[in-house]
């Protein structure tokens, strides 16, 4: 099945990771993938060391770009390291039939980077044997159309708004 999660508010990590744990707690293989986070969330340490668990790290790592030109290369940089990285997580399930398949902030890469179709492809033909859970900031009607559950996380209050910046433990 098909699990996703998006919204602005705070919680779709949190909820990938506890499914993640559930999941590898019970003796089921788990493949966790992050993108458009930069391999320094707290979570990252845990996942490495979890039985059961396969953590890919980013090659490419995410900042913020400041004018039309950095971004320019950071996007060329992020579509070529994201398309190796969904290609490794194709090749990985086909090699080792993961129970379960997270990919967390995985939105915004299908729609600006990876090959729709393939992706769906992909889901639709996994779906039956293997837990895919799947989250991002925006909704996308594909991918609502093809899930089997939806959660929209809204934001009503964060600490952000305020001026505070993310804190280790919390945030990331």
């Amino acid at each position: 099945m098909i699990q996703f999660f998006y919204g602005d508010g705070k919680g779709k990590s949190t909820a990938l990771l506890g499914g993640a744990v559930r999941m590898a707690g019970s003796g089921g293989k788990v493949l966790y993938v992050q993108f458009f986070k930069n391999n320094d969330s707290s979570e990252v340490i845990m996942l490495k060391n979890m039985e059961n668990v396969t953590y890919l790290p980013q090659d490419v790592l995410y900042t913020m770009a400041f004018d039309n030109k950095e971004m320019e290369e950071q996007m060329k940089k992020i579509k070529e390291g994201y398309n190796k990285k969904i290609e490794e997580v194709y090749e990985l399930q086909n090699k080792n039939s993961y129970d379960m398949i997270v990919l967390d902030e995985v939105v915004y890469a299908y729609e600006n980077v990876f090959a729709k179709d393939k992706f769906i492809k992909f889901l639709e033909k996994n779906r039956d044997k293997t837990e895919i859970v799947i989250s991002g900031h925006a909704y996308d009607g594909k991918l609502g159309g093809i899930a089997d559950y939806i959660s929209k996380v809204v934001k009503e209050k964060h600490p952000f708004d305020l001026g505070v910046d993310a804190r280790r433990g919390i945030e990331y």
